[in-house]
């Protein structure tokens, strides 16, 4: 009787032992979203409404803004996305090296929304071409001596390699090289792009720009790692890559204009009066002040989880204004001297408020395939186990 009972006993614990993995497996098949992803979701979609009547209304428009400014809030948020997005790559890259193990962990993470914002910046010239046929020759039959066709170009290979980081099990080193590699050519491409304008004086043959633009595009990059990934073990070299990142845009801001300032004449001239105590003022103080100083003093004098955090958070809004600013001062005075004014319409807010939910979408939808490849994977191996 007793050993009856102890078959019986040892026949359910393991009906039990098996039926629990098999549950855990049968859940993992169906990631859910949380509450957050949710509500990120809804705000998405809510944006992305917002959004795509201004896109339509763009593609078949083209004229997007207010004044006699061209490059707008449109482009700087092209620059932002671009910068982050490809800013990212090479962070995720250098991490395939073994140095930044933290990151390393948190590749797939950060090469969603690496994707994601690449993704919405070649949208955005898609968009902002006012026709399909101009993209479609961009591809089909590019011009190679411009600038613009080698940045589509690179923009396309970086959001490729980091879909290749995103799907490899353990990602070589190779293509840590090609990450790197890539997204600097991202950011270099952007700020040459603007430094051959030769009809634009603060811009042509400034080679404190694409300095600038890898700058920033680490900044924020690095910024937003702090923000949303929990890396302690990488938390301090991190922070004080950060401010030297910091410090660097900085100093090459106050020579970009103490250098146009004394040595600039004319339109040059005029152009740095118009940034420092002119109609850019709100936007260049705003830059140097929310955006460089004060994320600096907040790191230098105490590290807590808040102040890295708020930190973090004006350090991305400090590289949102300076591209924004660096885009106005280069069209801020015209060739006669003329003052230009720039005021983003309604439709040019909806499209950027569009953007925005479409990089939120694309990291929702990228994390849920995420998921469900590794709840794949788990039921697998634990088959294998139960086998």
């Amino acid at each position: 009787m007793t050993t009856q009972q102890e078959k019986a006993t040892a026949h359910t614990a393991q009906a039990t032992h098996t039926k629990a993995p098999l549950d855990a497996v049968t859940q993992a098949k169906r990631p859910r979203f949380t509450r957050a992803q949710l509500l990120a979701g809804i705000i998405a979609l809510l944006c992305l409404i917002v959004g795509i009547p201004s896109w339509v209304i763009q593609m078949t428009t083209v004229q997007f803004g207010e004044g006699l400014v061209t490059w707008g809030l449109n482009i700087d948020l092209f620059f932002l996305s671009a910068g982050i997005g490809s800013s990212l790559l090479a962070v995720t890259g250098l991490s395939l090296f073994g140095v930044l193990p933290g990151v390393y962990a948190q590749r797939k993470f950060l090469s969603i929304i690496s994707f994601a914002c690449l993704f919405v910046a070649s949208w955005i010239v898609f968009v902002d071409a006012g026709t399909p046929l101009r993209v479609f020759s961009i591809i089909f039959s590019p011009q190679f001596n411009s600038l613009f066709v080698w940045d589509f170009y690179f923009i396309a290979l970086a959001a490729l390699i980091s879909l290749i980081i995103l799907f490899k099990r353990e990602p070589k080193r190779a293509l840590g090289c090609l990450g790197i590699v890539f997204g600097l050519a991202v950011t270099i491409t952007e700020g040459c792009v603007l430094a051959v304008s030769v009809g634009t004086p603060h811009w042509s043959l400034n080679i404190g720009i694409p300095i600038l633009f890898v700058l920033e595009g680490m900044i924020a990059a690095l910024a937003l790692i702090l923000l949303i990934s929990r890396v302690p073990q990488e938390e301090k070299r991190l922070v004080n890559a950060l401010l030297a990142l910091l410090a660097a845009a900085l100093v090459v801001n106050a020579v970009d204009v103490l250098v146009g300032a004394y040595l600039g004449s004319g339109i040059e001239a005029t152009t740095i009066a118009v940034m420092v105590v002119g109609g850019l003022a709100p936007l260049f103080w705003g830059q140097i002040l929310l955006g460089l100083l004060v994320p600096l003093i907040l790191l230098a004098i105490r590290r807590t989880r808040v102040s890295i955090s708020c930190a973090a958070v004006l350090a991305i809004v400090g590289v949102f204004l300076g591209k924004l600013m660096t885009l106005l001062s280069g069209q801020a005075v015209l060739a006669d001297g003329t003052l230009s004014t720039y005021m983003p319409s309604l439709l040019e807010l909806g499209a950027c408020v569009g953007y925005v939910g479409f990089v939120l979408l694309i990291v929702l939808v990228g994390m849920q395939i995420v998921a469900h490849r590794a709840a794949q994977n788990e039921s697998v191996l634990v088959s294998e186990e139960l086998a």
